[in-house]
């Protein structure tokens, strides 16, 4: 198939694209609070190295945001133990991202992908330097405060306005840090049970 064309009567493209940008507002209705063991309360990856499914979780994140991996009991010093976590980004897109278990006992190593949906976690062994057997016995997966968004941000200079509990003030944008490549924002304040409003600049594209 070629850039677009027609057939039957409709007319196909692979990809649209508003070349200006137009403003548009994404809402968290009720946030989820920082919290080191949502998705993944405590997991023994030293006795079973077993990939586990989503069904093994006891939460899937509530709204796109990237994820935090804590070493519930110390982990191997030299960051041998690596986990990867894979599921799909704001956008229905498969992603992966690998988190260094820290060595030190309750320490946490937050990613920088929002997930919307997680499908697996397991043991990543595709470095030289990564065990096969972790050697801590307890890991926990939670939520972090980056909110994925879901139509593509270029930079912060893009953020018309930024809410948080009801609270504008031109101080919040500027608190606020955009990955254009990942395309989040992350929340100077995550505490539960609150509104986000995230008013931005963007070129909307499908």
């Amino acid at each position: 198939m070629g850039i677009y064309g027609t057939r039957d009567g409709k007319f196909s493209v692979k990809k649209i694209e508003v070349v200006d940008k137009i403003a548009m507002q994404y809402i968290i209705p009720k946030t989820s609070a920082y919290a080191s063991g949502a998705v993944l309360s405590a997991h023994d990856f030293n006795a079973a190295s077993t990939a586990l499914t989503n069904t093994a979780l006891a939460l899937q994140p509530p709204y796109p945001m990237n994820l935090v991996v804590c070493a519930n009991v110390a982990g191997t010093a030299g960051h041998g133990d690596v986990i990867t976590v894979a599921g799909e980004d704001q956008f229905g897109d498969n992603i992966s991202e690998n988190f260094y278990v820290k060595a030190t006992a309750a320490g946490t190593t937050a990613g920088s992908k929002a997930f919307g949906k997680v499908d697996s976690v397991s043991i990543y062994s595709g470095q030289s330097d990564a065990n096969t057997t972790v050697k801590t016995t307890s890991i926990g997966i939670g939520f972090s405060n980056l909110i994925g968004l879901p139509w593509p941000i270029a930079s912060s200079g893009d953020i018309i306005s930024y809410a948080y509990d009801g609270t504008y003030a031109t101080t919040a944008v500027d608190a606020l840090t955009v990955s254009p490549s990942n395309n989040t924002i992350s929340m100077p304040a995550n505490a539960a049970g609150k509104v986000v409003s995230v008013i931005y600049k963007t070129k909307l594209q499908k």
